[in-house]
């Protein structure tokens, strides 16, 4: 690595903008402790953290109308739980933890970067610590009769004053301003559930019949664009999905065989007024089958038609169905297995369509048809 002499210093200067440039560094010291606390038995543990440590900061800044030396403390407490209990008839667990996200030190000087003036970036001195919760429920029984079992699983995350980019645009010159600032408060959230049920439907256990239900949940909360003032003009999306899947099988030595299919609801909503409401399905139906053939090898094919419906565009509201199959033998105990697939892969999508002609009604429905060869 080569030096800078000093007589080459005053050119290097000619092409530093001292207007925008800015050179900081930073010292940072942690000290803290955390109290645990652990139970662990033959069919459940528990465990609880509580840490907190205290942060400080030193800042060497320095622009060309700053030159200073800033300090900041501050104190953080992570919280942690767990709880997993297990027996042959039941599991529980349940998780939960909180973490906080501070400002870079530097975002928060005094600074305006204007080297483009059609987009200006702003410092904000006033921003504040982020907090993030999430939290995880799993629970389920089995044992019960005819091979039953019952699940429930939850996860999710709420946040608390997130970080947004604020953006002003000015209608005389053309340029936006940028400027990091706190989503006050929550309004942003996120979720995922699903309920699971299994039976077996004969005494020999054969049959079998599963089912799923699921809703999960989205919400955004941001900035939208100001014009020609400064204040603060919030907006949220909405997005939830609802489905569900109902799957039959069939199991009997080399043969498994699994039918069903499942439908799906989806839902996006906003208070802006240029969004486009999204209120569509998408469902899916078919099998597949699994055999085992003479000197171990597997055959599996799956035949499934997936369809959408009620986009507003309408070239996304398709019907594809899709067939392929597969052959595949292990070898060395199971550490070196071969696919082949050397069936036709065939895709026939319909998509619907107009054509016009002199006397005749519009004919829907036009079907393409791809077909594949591989072999892996």
């Amino acid at each position: 690595m080569f030096a800078t002499l000093p007589s080459n210093m005053e050119q290097l200067s000619g092409v530093i903008d001292e207007d925008v440039s800015r050179s900081y560094q930073t010292m940072k010291k942690n000290t803290g402790g955390e109290l645990v606390f652990r139970r662990n038995d033959r069919s459940s543990y528990l465990f609880l953290s509580l840490s907190i440590s205290e942060e400080k900061e030193r800042l060497y800044y320095h622009t060309s109308a700053l030159d200073t030396i800033a300090r900041r403390n501050r104190v953080v407490f992570k919280p942690s739980f767990m709880y997993d209990c297990s027996d042959g008839k039941k599991s529980i667990r349940l998780y939960y933890y909180m973490q906080s996200q501070t400002p870079d030190f530097f975002s928060i000087m005094p600074y305006s970067d204007n080297s483009n003036p059609l987009a200006v970036r702003v410092n904000n001195p006033d921003l504040e610590n982020s907090l993030y919760h999430h939290y995880d429920v799993n629970i389920r029984f089995n044992g019960l009769k005819n091979q039953q079992y019952i699940g429930f699983f939850a996860t999710g995350n709420f946040y608390h004053n997130l970080v947004g980019t604020r953006t002003t645009y000015n209608s005389q010159t053309g340029g936006y301003t940028y400027m990091s600032d706190n989503i006050g408060g929550g309004g942003n959230w996120d979720f995922w559930t699903t309920t699971s049920y299994g039976v077996a439907l004969d005494k020999a256990r054969l049959f079998r019949l599963d089912y799923r239900l699921w809703f999960n949940g989205l919400r955004r909360k941001d900035f939208d664009i100001a014009y020609d003032d400064n204040s603060t003009q919030l907006c949220y999306v909405l997005r939830t999905e609802l489905g569900n899947s109902l799957y039959f099988k069939y199991q009997k030595d080399k043969l498994s065989i699994n039918l069903g299919g499942k439908v799906e609801w989806k839902h996006g909503t906003s208070d802006r007024s240029n969004f486009e409401k999204l209120n569509a399905y998408d469902f899916e139906y078919g099998g597949n089958m699994t055999y085992t053939l003479p000197l171990g090898i597997s055959l599996s094919t799956d035949l499934k038609e997936y369809c959408r419906r009620g986009y507003s565009e309408k070239s996304f509201n398709t019907s594809d169905l899709v067939w392929n199959a597969s052959l595949a033998r292990s070898f060395c105990k199971g550490k070196l297995t071969l696919k082949a697939e050397p069936l036709i892969f065939f895709r026939i999508s319909r998509a619907p369509c107009m054509r016009w002609a002199a006397r005749a009604r519009p004919r829907n429905g036009t079907i393409r048809c791809q077909a594949m060869r591989c072999c892996i």
